[in-house]
This record gives structure tokens, sequence and C-alpha cells, in this order.
């Protein structure tokens, strides 16, 4: 690691001096690194985006080292070095750089200068501190990035927009055309409504015609009843169509959610996910009412203005230039609102988390008298956030401010020079009030149509965030289910401890968390029988709870397969009672049934006695029908696991992986499961660590450095098997 000092200058880049690094906050918890140099490749006119760099270098949750950055940095094409530096010598390296934050954290130093430094923060976005704030956080390593001859700047991905959603919602374009139609109704009406003050002032007061003041009285009173009545349907169809939308999206979004690889829930934060499934209200609302509202503010513009022309040329053009110059300003202050508007978001996702983090494990929190410690981070975090709120208040109200001051300028100027036209004989007192009624109609529609433009800019923050979850690749199953030939085909029930068929064959199976991990299962080989009962062993973080979850066909292998065979009758069912299980909200019955909507009654009970939780059902003053609670925290911790295991039962599974099923109970319920269990005609993969379950599996594999290697039950306590477990037995 080389050290700078004041005499090592290093060259800056000119190009620097001009372009601003942009700002990418990071989506997963412990991804900062990936979204430090995604800034920094933007930077240098790479558009790929954080969800394109994850696909070339995926994060685990355990984080990124200043190695795996410089790994990905060089696979981009860019020369880096890390350096030790001086926080007063920080102005001497190149910039855009990488800088260590907080021991635990990376950000992107943009700018420095004489006492002051910008960093671009993934986890908060764009801050400026002062040499004594950042000494707090600055650790002395840096990474300075530059492109190489090999660099070659790629386009953006695919990225989800307003026509995604417009295209892909059945009978919206209809509904919207609709809601067009009524709307230009609507302003047709409208339109009539300054003429009759016109012809009131210019043709009643000054003749004293009672005659045709009624007239007008009761005509114009008839276009007030339609227009209230369309108005009225208008709406009725706006909350229709609005609520089919919601459902639409939100349903096809979360059936999407549903089917990601694990790793992407493990990777985020409850509160982010929730977050960015929460983006969906604002493109529903702007889908139903932004759009509408666009083209109907639109279309009164156009109209409003071409009658204003015909009034008076002069006065029309007071009236645009002004709003040019409005225009002008909510321009310039649009990035900074959708900057901060990102950031604010962050910051509301990482509050939640951290609220429903601290909900959620309020008993250790009371048991450690961590309260006051929960509580001051938690406002420090709403403080945040808030900051933000207060940002954004501050430049709506400045722009605001602005917006009345122009047209209260133009107010100003219309009706003096209204007057000088009127004086002149070239406008009539009645063209001139039906002018400034126009006028009102015109700058009204003209700042609606502004508003739903930046409304719409506005929106990309949401489409980022919602794309997070659209365009991350669905999980791929790398389980091949083959049937057999009648010849060789065995009963998915056969009796337990037969040299059946292999239900289960995993071929060189290979996994780790990513691509700067060391491999958790390294090209394992494993042959499972049906109606087997295999053990699994090993110290703890050796990988067996991951290697079981590979088997089942929740992690997407590195390398290799596995196949599930079955017979003519069905696919063959796989249940599981995994360490980081849960109960869901409910009863007792509709947990052990998993929500059935055609509920076994008997299949339920007999599923609980297999699991032992039976007479403690029964004891239960609701007993079938007693609740849960949320996450199961009106069980205890055997409760719950007996209940999670009749689940699993419940389904008549043809494979049942167990990983520390019993580790909550007795030995005396521990035994009585085992013997249940030993009964039935299931092939069972349990990870364990009591005697007692590993001495009921007919084999017992070791699992050490990624690979499995045999042993028999009686001789875990033993010596452990040297040799790895590679052909089929």
């Amino acid at each position: 690691m080389t050290t700078i000092n004041a005499q090592n200058t290093l060259a800056r880049d000119i190009f620097s001096t001009f372009k601003r690094v942009p700002c990418i906050l990071q989506s997963e918890a412990a991804e900062c690194g990936l979204a430090c140099i995604t800034m920094i490749a933007q930077f240098y006119g790479d558009k790929r985006d954080l969800n394109m760099m994850r696909q070339i270098s995926p994060v685990s949750i355990r984080g990124t080292t200043l190695k795996d950055i410089i790994t990905v940095a060089h696979h981009l094409g860019f020369r880096s070095r890390a350096i030790k530096v001086e926080l007063e010598d920080l102005s001497q390296i190149t910039l855009p750089a990488i800088i260590h934050w907080d021991l635990n954290h990376f950000v992107v130093l943009a700018a420095v200068s004489n006492d002051q430094i910008e960093i671009n923060d993934p986890a908060q976005g764009k801050r400026v501190l002062s040499f004594e704030e950042a000494s707090r956080h600055v650790t002395g390593i840096a990474l300075e990035v530059c492109p190489t001859t090999d660099f070659a700047p790629r386009p953006a991905g695919r990225k989800i927009s307003f026509s995604s959603f417009l295209n892909n919602s059945a009978g919206m374009k209809h509904s919207l055309i609709v809601l067009l139609s009524l709307s230009i109704v609507l302003q047709v009406l409208a339109i009539a409504s300054p003429y009759y003050l016109q012809t009131v002032v210019d043709d009643v007061l000054i003749y004293n015609n009672d005659a045709l003041l009624h007239t007008l009285a009761i005509g114009f009173g008839l276009l007030l009843i339609i227009e209230c009545a369309t108005a009225a349907l208008r709406k009725i169809i706006i909350l229709s169509v609005s609520t089919r939308l919601q459902l639409h999206l939100s349903s096809s979004v979360f059936k999407h959610l549903l089917s990601l690889p694990l790793d992407y829930f493990s990777n985020r934060h409850v509160g982010d996910v929730v977050s960015r499934f929460s983006s969906l209200s604002h493109i529903r609302e702007f889908l139903t009412t932004g759009v509408v509202s666009a083209i109907l503010d639109g279309i009164m513009a156009v109209l409003t203005i071409t009658v204003m022309a015909i009034y008076s040329i002069k006065l029309t053009l007071v009236v645009l230039a002004l709003i040019v110059v409005s225009l002008c300003i909510k321009s310039v202050i649009l990035p900074f609102m959708q900057r901060i508007t990102t950031e604010r978001i962050a910051l509301s996702a990482n509050e939640q988390s951290y609220f429903m983090e601290t909900v959620r494990a309020v008993m250790p929190v009371r048991v450690y008298q961590q309260e006051a410690h929960r509580l001051s981070h938690w406002q420090n975090k709403l403080v945040a956030m808030l900051n933000k709120d207060v940002l954004l208040g501050k430049i709506n109200i400045g722009s605001s401010i602005a917006n009345q001051f122009l047209f209260a300028v133009e107010n100003l100027l219309v009706v003096y020079i209204g007057a000088l036209l009127t004086m002149e004989h070239t406008l009539t007192i009645g063209m001139l009030l039906a002018f400034i009624a126009y006028k009102t109609r015109f700058v009204n529609a003209i700042n609606g149509v502004i508003n739903s433009l930046i409304s719409y800019k506005m929106l990309n923050v949401h489409f980022d965030r919602v794309s997070d979850i659209l365009l991350t690749k669905q999980a791929k199953n790398r389980l091949v289910t083959r049937k057999l030939g009648l010849s060789n085909c065995h009963s998915a029930l056969v009796p337990a401890h037969t040299d059946a068929h292999p239900i289960l064959i995993a071929e060189q199976i290979s996994f780790k968390f990513s691509v700067a991990n060391e491999l958790v299962v390294d090209a394992l080989n494993l042959s499972v029988k049906r109606g087997e009962s295999i053990a699994i062993v090993g110290a703890s973080g050796t990988g067996k709870s991951t290697l079981l979850k590979c088997l089942m066909g929740l992690y997407t292998l590195t390398s290799g397969s596995i196949t599930m065979f079955y017979n003519e009758k069905r696919p063959p069912k796989v249940a599981a009672v995994l360490q980081d299980d849960s109960c869901l909200s409910g009863t007792i019955a509709e947990n052990i049934c998993c929500f059935d909507s055609a509920p076994d009654l008997e299949k339920i009970v007999t599923a609980a006695q297999l699991a032992c939780i039976h007479e403690e059902i029964i004891a239960m003053p609701m007993q079938y029908h007693s609740l849960v609670g949320d996450m199961g925290s009106s069980l205890s911790g055997g409760q719950r696991q007996r209940i999670l295991l009749a689940r699993a039962l419940y389904q008549s599974p043809d494979i049942l992986f167990l990983d520390e099923a019993s580790s909550h109970l007795d030995t005396v319920n521990e035994t009585r499961i085992n013997q249940h269990l030993n009964t039935l005609k299931i092939t069972r993969i349990i990870v364990a660590h009591r005697p007692q379950t590993i001495a009921v599996a007919d084999k017992v594999y070791h699992l050490k450095n990624g690979k499995l290697y045999f042993n028999s039950p009686t001789e875990v306590q033993g010596q452990i098997t040297t040799e790895p477990y590679g052909e089929y037995q």
C-alpha cells in the first residue's frame, strides 16, 4: 500500500473538474463497495446501473473488502491503487476516489476544498462535511480508480418505465380513453364560463337587457348541471380504474417478489423491501390521475391560449414570458428534488427497518436494558429522514414563493396593459374581464402540465426502486426431476431401509455466496435411496444448512446438478423444518395444514400426534383453533418446533429435510419423534448435532471443507474418515 504526502502530488483528471460524480444508493445491506465502483464507472461514461453490476459481481451479506473492489474495478477496465493518506492530503489524490469510512463502510470522495469534503455515501446520499467531522470517520485508506485503455463504457441496461406499466395493465388504455373523453367534455364546458361573464357585462349591463340575462342564466345553468354530472362520472371511473390498477400492479409485483432468490431477501433490510413495494402506489396514482390530468391540462392550455390570442396578442405574450421564467426556475430545482427525494426514501426505509427490528426483538432489548440505546439510534435515523423532509420543504417553499411573485407580477402587468388597451378601445370591459378569466384558467392549466411533467420526472425515483424487484432475475431451480421407467419404478412410499432406486442424486455440486467468497460446497456428490435416513454432521459454520438448502433447490448452484426421481403417480413432494423457520399468523390448525383451502382435519391431528404436540394442543382452551401469535410468539421454542414438524408431515412428503429440527426439544420428546419418523416410509436428510438423532440414521456424512466424508452411525463419536465421499453407495 502506497503512502501519500504533500510531495507525492498526483495528476488530477481535468475531466473531473467539469463533471459531477453521480450518487447511487445501495439496495443491499452490504453492497456499499459495489455501489462506489458503480458511481465511478458511471462518472467515466459507463451507463450500467447497480443491478447490472450486481450480476457481474454478486455481493454476499458478509460484505465487500478492498481486495474485492479492486477485483471488480480490474474486471471493468480500471487501474486501481490503494494508498494510505492523511485527511489534510485528500486534495492530492485523483478524484473521484473510494475511501474507507467508519471501519465498515466505503464512500466515494467527490470533491475536496480548503476545509470541507464532499462525499457520495451509498447509504445516505451526498454529504458535505468539515475536516473536523470527517476526521471522526475517515480511516486513512483510499483507493484511486482510473480508466485504462481496456475500459469500454457499456450502455445502460433494461429499465422499468411508464410505458412498461401501461402496456402490461389489461384494459388500462381503454379506461384512459374514456377518462380522456369525459375530461375533454369538461374542458369544453369550462371554456364557456368566461364568455358568460363577457356577455353579461357587455350586452346585459350596458343595455339593461333583462330577457337576455334570464336566457343566459338558464342556458349556462344547464351547462353547469351537465358539467357537474360529467365530473362525478369521471371521478367514479377514476376510483374504479385506480382500484383495479392497484390490484393488478401489486399482485404482479408481489408474485415476482415471491419468486426471487433467497439472497435477495437476506441481503436487504425488510423495511427497504417494503418501501420499494410501496413505490407502486405513486406509480398507480400517476397512471390513473396524472396522465389524464396532464393531457387534460394540455388541452385546456392550448384552447385557452388560442382564445387569449384572439382577444390580445400583446397580453398573451406577457403571460407566456412569465410562464417561461417559471418553467426555467422549476427545471433548475428538479435535479435537486430528485436526489433529495431518493435519499429521503432510502433513509425512510432504513428507519422503518430499524423500527421493525426493534419491535421484533423487544425481548432481548428489554433483557439487556437497551431501550434507551435503541430509542436514541432510532431517533437519529428519524431525524436524518426529517432533515430531508425539511430540505424538500424549503425548496418547495422557495419555488412556491417565486411562482407566486411571478404570477402576481404577471397579473399586475395584464391588468395594467389591459386597462390601457380598454381606454384605447382595443378591448371592451367585458373582453378584458373575459381575458383575465381565460388567463387564470391558462395559468392553472399550464402549471398543471408543468407539475405533471415534474411528477413524471420524479416518478423515475420510484421506477428505479421498483426496478430493483422486477429486474432481479427469478430463482433458478437446479433440481431436475426424472420419471422412472415401469421396469424399475418404485413407490414413493416404500418400506424404510430397502435397497430401492435412489430418490435424489447430487453430482459435483458446488456453491458459494458470491464471486469473491470461498466455496461453501465444493464438487460434492451424494446419492440418497428411497426410505433412507442420512445424517450430516460437522462443526458449526461449515455449511451444513447451506448444503441442505442447495439440495432443496433453494439456492442456485455455482455448478453441478441435483436430480430427483419419481414414479408414474406424481413428482416427489418435499418438506422441511429449517433453523430459521417460523409460524405464520393464524391458528395452530392453519399452520399445520399450511393454510390449505380444504384442510383435512384427520391429517392435521395425525401430523400433530407424530410430532408429539397433540396432547399439548388439546390442553389449550381453544385447542387447534388457538392463535400462534406473531411468528409463533405465543408458543414455546419446543412447541413451535414441533408444530413446524407437524406442518412438514401434513404434506406427506417423500423427502423430509430436517435442520436441527429437535434442538429445542427435551430428550423424551426427541426420542419419541425419532421413533415415529422411523415408522414412516419417508426419505430423511438430517442435519444434527445430538447423538440420539444421529444414531437413528442409516448413514452419517461428515461435512468438512465443502466435501462429505462417509461414516457409519457408530463411528461418529470416534475417528472421522479422511476420504471424501465420491462414488454413490
